[in-house]
């Protein structure tokens, strides 16, 4: 399921939902993810992973270079 522009929408429907005591979220590192995992009620363990694309696109703001 997914809403567009509808965050109460889909929040409520994910805090129905039972999630595993840690889990992954995969973005593309959009603040607006992070701020509705903010509201999100689940557990306090989760990994971020940000796909390869966006890593690389974002991969100057680390400071860190494609060789390392």
């Amino acid at each position: 399921m997914a809403w567009f522009k509808e965050d109460e929408a889909l929040l409520h429907w994910l805090n129905h939902l039972r999630f595993a005591s840690l889990y992954y979220a995969l973005g593309d590192g959009h603040p607006g993810i992070s701020r509705l995992f903010a509201h999100l009620q689940r557990p306090p363990v989760m990994d971020e992973i940000l796909d390869w694309e966006h890593l690389v696109e974002n991969l100057h703001k680390t400071g860190a270079s494609k060789a390392e």
